[in-house]
């Protein structure tokens, strides 16, 4: 396309969410014309109905599309197939999303395994209930101590 149509107003349908390259959820569109849909952030309203028509303007360049203005809800779609994967996809890329901020969290968490291994190697070596009862006792009081500002009594 050499002509760039500027603000035309155009009716797409809502594909759900998608993780972008960057990790963040992006907003898919089915323009009939690119294969897999548009990804855009956020545009408006932050909940659409999956397979429902939107309104916008669009300026169409040789470089990309751009959306301007918040999307108008125009109507149910066609309820097909497209809308079943669709939702299939969103669900995934959710939940993509979900697993990577767990793993994200884990990470952080290492640092706090790591301070632990000699904890857990003293542990290993109590042999009576006695024992394991003291370094509990001991523990507990250290991070009891930590919490309340290291006030010492």
């Amino acid at each position: 396309m050499s002509e760039t149509l500027v603000g035309q107003a155009e009716t797409w349908r809502y594909g759900g969410l998608r993780l972008g390259r960057s990790g963040k959820l992006l907003h898919c569109w089915h323009d009939g014309q690119k294969p897999g849909g548009l990804l855009f952030a956020r545009k408006g309203a932050s909940s659409f109905a999956i397979g429902a028509l939107y309104r916008f303007d669009v300026t169409r360049t040789p470089e990309g599309v751009t959306i301007h203005g918040v999307p108008e809800y125009a109507g149910r779609g066609p309820e097909d197939e497209a809308v079943a994967q669709w939702e299939l996809e969103d669900k995934a890329a959710q939940a993509e999303k979900a697993r990577k901020s767990l793993e994200a969290n884990a990470r952080k968490m290492s640092a706090v395994d790591h301070a632990l291994e000699p904890l857990l190697a003293v542990a290993a070596n109590t042999t009576t209930w006695t024992q394991q009862q003291a370094l509990l006792d001991h523990v507990s009081r250290e991070l009891n101590r930590a919490f309340m500002g290291r006030r010492r009594g």
